[in-house]
């Protein structure tokens, strides 16, 4: 188990993490009482491919960094069929 001290920061990423403003916005007002306060302007443009904080400078961090999940699927699976 994870204690709240040592959480550096809540990361959004993947399809619904990356590009659904509405998931991450009612994940961070549920997640308000461990620090994390929403950039809402931050929150609505960090959507298909442009990562950022989305947290309130000061208040615990929050990110969307995109992901390429295709590419490391397929990553993994032609190292999976080398072996």
């Amino acid at each position: 188990m994870v204690a709240l001290d040592e959480v550096d920061a809540i990361v959004f990423t993947g399809g619904i993490g990356e590009n659904s403003f509405p998931v991450r916005q009612l994940i961070l007002k549920n997640l308000k009482v461990f620090g994390y306060r929403e950039d809402e302007s931050g929150n609505k443009s960090a959507r298909f491919g442009k990562g950022r904080v989305i947290s309130q400078s000061g208040t615990t961090l929050a990110l969307v960094i995109p992901t390429n999940e295709d590419f490391v699927i397929a990553s993994q699976a032609v190292e999976f069929t080398d072996k």
